[in-house]
């Protein structure tokens, strides 16, 4: 399109094509295309396909084609929504039996991230949750997308 001598483009078909992430950061109103990270490890693999692949409205068979099966699961039941929880990177004798983010086991190393997704009652996402352990920094950043597709996040100190 072309608005007032300046042209516009549907930038995530565009991005998407080529084989880029593209996302929106709500904070700084920025819209984020990066390339699939290469030579990293597993935490910031997963990170960068849960912020540039996974979006609220995905099927579950499409989360589980992109990170597998989850490690927990709750039903839609007893008034709470139904959600999978994903462990990054654990330790071989990492165990942890909630559906929410396991902070100590993230700051002691034994997980190296978390994924919490809500579904909606037709089977799509939600709601996402990711705690991470940033591997440069070690400290645990947080990534959020809420129901309305806005998103947010945070270095959690």
């Amino acid at each position: 399109m072309n608005y007032n001598g300046h042209a516009y483009v549907p930038i995530r078909f565009i991005g998407e094509s080529l084989g880029l992430g593209v996302r929106y950061i709500d904070r700084d109103n920025v819209i984020s295309i990066m390339n699939q990270p290469t030579n990293v490890d597993e935490v910031t693999k997963k990170a960068w396909l849960i912020q540039y692949r996974l979006n609220v409205g995905n099927d579950q068979k499409y989360v589980k084609e992109l990170l597998g099966q989850p490690v927990a699961e709750r039903t839609n039941d007893d008034m709470q929504k139904a959600g999978w929880r994903y462990d990054i990177s654990p330790s071989s004798d990492y165990h942890y039996d909630g559906l929410n983010i396991d902070l100590k086991g993230l700051e002691q190393g034994k997980v190296g991230a978390q994924l919490i997704v809500n579904w909606t009652n037709e089977s799509k996402v939600d709601k996402i949750e990711l705690w991470y352990k940033d591997t440069k920094s070690g400290k645990i950043v947080t990534y959020y997308v809420y129901s309305d597709g806005s998103t947010a996040g945070a270095i959690y100190e």
